[in-house]
């Protein structure tokens, strides 16, 4: 491997390493972009309705079997909407005690 003397260049290493850190914040908006750009009106299945609300694929499972939880089934196919599980989830705001 080749070692690279940085000390007698030190005004291009500065220049590198500020251009570095420059692709890499444009990568990072790029991707952040891109990670909130999913459409909300598209349904999502039973593992990524688990991850949105944060409880297991099981506990989903349940929710849905007692209708506690906005779902639609298509044979055996549940799909959830995330902005309904938005919704579900704020009807369980818990009044502050002041």
């Amino acid at each position: 491997m080749k070692e690279i003397s940085v000390m007698g260049n030190a005004p291009n290493s500065a220049n590198l390493a500020e251009q570095f850190l420059s692709d890499i914040r444009t990568i990072k908006e790029t991707l952040s972009k891109m990670l909130h750009k999913k459409d909300a009106n598209a349904p999502i299945g039973v593992e990524e309705a688990a991850r949105f609300i944060m409880k297991s694929v099981s506990t989903v499972y349940t929710l849905c079997s007692k209708n506690q939880i906005p779902h639609y089934k298509q044979g055996n196919t549940t799909y959830f909407f995330r902005n309904e599980l938005q919704e579900w989830i704020k009807t369980g705001k818990v009044a502050l005690l002041i």
